[in-house]
């Protein structure tokens, strides 16, 4: 996976109806773990192609504090359910 650099001083990403699939969401989960000081307090995702996989790992990531430590609001709604993200 590419190295992608984090802007710390964003607090606000809406990528809502970019088709982001479950690989994009895995993208945004290293790319944040490799960030110790971002501080994205919301983060918009809605209307993208985010199935199951990208939905359980960023549900683990956050769970676990490895990414978006800062984060306050989560919008995913509106996903379809693709596979083969």
């Amino acid at each position: 996976m590419p190295d992608v650099r984090v802007a710390p001083h964003l607090d606000h990403l809406n990528l809502g109806s970019n088709c982001i699939t479950d690989r994009g969401v895995l993208g945004l989960v290293h790319a944040a773990s490799r960030a110790p000081r971002e501080r994205l307090e919301r983060l918009m995702l809605s209307g993208n192609k985010i199935g199951d996989g990208g939905a359980m790992a960023l549900a683990r990531a956050l769970e676990v504090g490895v990414a978006f430590p800062a984060l306050k609001m989560l919008a995913i709604g509106t996903n379809a359910n693709m596979s083969s993200g």
